[in-house]
């Protein structure tokens, strides 16, 4: 979208047929697809690399077994323990996907949306970095980090989804507004 703003195409997309809510619909659909075919990518490398380690009946094993997951609670199993991870990671992907192309139509330019994404990403680590761990796990980057995530979510299952809730609720205010301003805009 912010290409569309620069180059000052998006009067012409707006006055077109579709040119409001299909093009808005088809640009963050691709967007989903892309982040999901990116994460199911990803899992499908980890599954041929990680899981062969782990062959039966280790991967039976109880998730906590591992050093890695000693703070896992409950029966995961390191499999069950894997698609957890995978699930996790491609919805960070798509999350993170959707507040990108959200903020490039609240911008209107690259430079500034790009920033705004590395400065959420990298605020939760600077705020955790002076002491406080509360923002640790309220950002995009921990759904895409792995095992403290989960450890996070089987031992504080409250907190863990608190802050879920927290990236989701982010995500679907900046896609509402984005939609918003594309639809609804008259420049």
């Amino acid at each position: 979208f912010a290409s569309e703003y620069r180059a000052g195409m998006t009067a012409i997309l707006r006055a077109t047929k579709g040119g409001r809510g299909h093009t808005f619909a088809v640009k963050f659909a691709l967007a989903v697809i892309l982040a999901l075919g990116l994460g199911i990518t990803f899992a499908a490398i980890d599954y041929n690399a990680v899981i062969p380690l782990y062959r039966f009946p280790a991967s039976n094993a109880p998730a906590a077994s591992l050093i890695l997951f000693g703070g896992v609670r409950g029966s995961l199993t390191i499999e069950q323990l894997f698609w957890v991870y995978e699930t996790l990671r491609t919805l960070g992907f798509v999350l993170l996907a959707v507040a990108t192309v959200s903020l490039s139509v609240l911008f209107e330019k690259t430079v500034s949306c790009m920033s705004t994404v590395a400065a959420v990403t990298l605020i939760p680590y600077a705020i955790t970095a002076f002491g406080l761990d509360a923002a640790k796990y309220a950002d995009y980057t921990a759904l895409l980090s792995g095992h403290e995530y989960i450890t996070l979510l089987t031992a504080s299952p409250l907190y863990g989804i608190l802050c879920t809730v927290t990236v989701l609720t982010l995500t679907v205010g900046l896609f509402a507004l984005c939609h918003r301003k594309w639809v609804r805009s008259t420049s």
